[in-house]
């Protein structure tokens, strides 16, 4: 069985990935914060954002290609210099 990711895996990831390993405490307890308060708000976008009900609607799937486009884009300014 795939093990699921956690926030917090996906957290540490990050941090080795894009935190300077020189970062002072301050530093990486706020980006820290800010991972997980983009979680959470990505979360609740997510929840409030879907049709009620037990099915997935075309609008569903819509919307979480908006979002992930939006995040693909972002991540890509990043990379680019522009963000």
């Amino acid at each position: 069985m795939t093990r699921h990711r956690t926030v917090r895996d996906e957290w540490n990831d990050y941090r080795q990935k894009v935190v300077p390993a020189t970062a002072p405490p301050m530093q990486v307890r706020e980006c820290r914060r800010a991972f997980y308060a983009g979680a959470e708000m990505l979360m609740i976008q997510i929840l409030h954002g879907l049709d009620p009900g037990p099915d997935a609607m075309q609008s569903d799937m819509d919307y979480i290609a908006l979002l992930h486009n939006e995040l693909l884009a972002f991540a890509a300014d990043v990379k680019a210099g522009r963000a």
